[in-house]
C-alpha cells in the first residue's frame, strides 16, 4: 500500500483493515451478491444456546490466520434473532426465508466483504444467530 493510497483511506477502511488486514484484492458487496457468495470461503457457524464454550472455540480457532472468527460481531442480531424464531416457531414461509437472510446479511455484508478480500474464511461463534439456521446454509 503507498503513500497515495494511504492518503485516499476512509476511517471506516482504516477499521476494516485493523479488523482483517490489508487486503488482497478488490471487491464489492455487490459483486459478491451477483456470484452468490462462491468467490469466498464458505462460512461456518457454531450455532449454540450460548454459554457452551463458544468463545472457547473462538480462541482456538482464531490462532489460524487464514480465518476471522466472530464471536460477538456488531450488530449481534439479538433482537431479529428473536424475530426470526417468532417466525419459525408459526411456521416458516418461503417467503419469510427470503427476507430473514436479508436481515442476516444486512448485518454481515462488510465482515464478507472484507473475508473476500483479505482471502479469510469467516467463523461465526454468535450464539444470537442460531434461529437463522434456515438460512445459513
Amino acid at each position: 500500500m503507498g503513500l497515495q493510497s494511504l492518503k485516499t483511506l476512509q476511517l471506516e477502511d482504516i477499521y476494516w483493515i485493523v479488523k482483517f488486514g490489508l487486503p488482497k484484492k478488490k471487491g464489492t458487496i455487490y459483486d459478491l451478491r451477483q456470484q452468490s457468495f462462491e468467490n469466498i470461503d464458505p462460512p461456518a457457524f457454531f450455532l449454540s444456546t450460548g454459554r457452551c464454550g463458544t468463545k472457547w472455540f473462538s480462541g482456538l480457532l482464531s490462532k489460524d490466520r487464514s480465518m476471522k472468527v466472530l464471536h460477538s460481531p456488531d450488530p449481534t442480531l439479538a433482537l431479529q434473532g428473536k424475530m426470526v424464531y417468532e417466525h419459525v416457531r408459526r411456521g416458516l414461509l418461503p417467503e419469510h426465508k427470503s427476507l430473514i437472510r436479508e436481515i442476516y446479511l444486512s448485518g454481515r455484508e462488510s465482515y464478507l466483504r472484507y473475508a473476500y478480500k483479505c482471502s479469510r474464511r469467516i467463523i461465526e461463534t454468535n450464539n444470537y444467530i442460531t434461529f437463522f439456521a434456515p438460512v445459513l446454509r
